[in-house]
């Protein structure tokens, strides 16, 4: 097992799957199926032909943890299908959720284009099917598609921005406006309802918002009396999204 297997062995109990020895290879990548994927929804079909040659699908299941912080990266993944969230740990083991990744997210792309450790603890919330590009397939991609380049570098920008939009949240707003920030950047129309479409509890948006659960939970509570949110099943609905705390979301941007 290689070192960043031996580290979540130590976190979890568990291998990482980015051990080579560990991957449960889920059979090949056909470029179609790639298009529904947004980073990759623009390349050329020369190009989806060879990322889907160069990929290979993996698997992890429910709580496995898939790269964790510290340790070599050599690979970005893809989320097919399952959840998985994005965590740093602090020394007193307190654990702050970065995002929470679902379909057609991505991570670790920082480990194609610089030699440092992973940056954070990727753990999986659900089993999930993942798409893997080592770093080898990756340089060869690049010397003779520099669009699959490009277009990494555009998710590494997109990252940035939103980077940029947390750092703001923690540092000038207050917990009423970072959670409704949170449920509007997390939002989506579905069937013509404003719903966030990823499954969060309380506990898990009060890591992503730096607030205690017990704060969330009052946050919440205002909300939904006001008539903002409302839960049916675990899903979050939104309402008179206008009314919530002036913030300004990430889709907005940054220069």
């Amino acid at each position: 097992m290689n070192r960043e297997g031996r580290a979540s062995n130590r976190i979890r109990g568990v291998a990482a799957v980015d051990a080579p020895e560990s991957l449960p290879r889920a059979g090949g990548v056909r470029p179609r199926a790639l298009r529904s994927i947004p980073l990759f929804a623009g390349l050329p079909p020369a190009s989806l032909d060879a990322l889907a040659d160069s990929l290979t699908p993996v698997s992890a299941p429910a709580n496995q943890v898939i790269v964790c912080e510290g340790d070599v990266a050599e690979a970005m993944y893809v989320i097919a299908s399952g959840r998985a969230k994005v965590t740093l740990y602090h020394r007193a083991g307190r654990e702050v959720i970065l995002s929470v990744l679902g379909e057609g997210d991505f991570f670790g792309e920082m480990s194609l284009f610089d030699s440092s450790p992973r940056s954070a603890t990727v753990q999986a919330l659900e089993d999930c099917r993942l798409l893997r590009l080592g770093k080898r397939e990756f340089l060869t991609l690049l010397a003779r598609h520099h669009e699959v380049a490009m277009t990494l570098m555009g998710g590494l920008i997109a990252r940035l921005r939103d980077a940029n939009n947390k750092i703001e949240s923690l540092a000038v707003i207050d917990v009423k406006g970072r959670v409704a920030r949170l449920l509007l950047d997390e939002s989506r129309e579905v069937d013509g309802r404003t719903q966030v479409p990823r499954r969060l509890s309380r506990a898990e948006i009060a890591r992503m918002v730096g607030a205690s659960r017990e704060m969330v939970s009052r946050v919440m509570s205002s909300f939904e009396k006001a008539g903002q949110i409302r839960s049916e099943g675990g899903v979050i609905y939104l309402s008179n999204t206008g009314s919530f705390p002036a913030v300004r979301t990430a889709s907005g941007g940054r220069a």
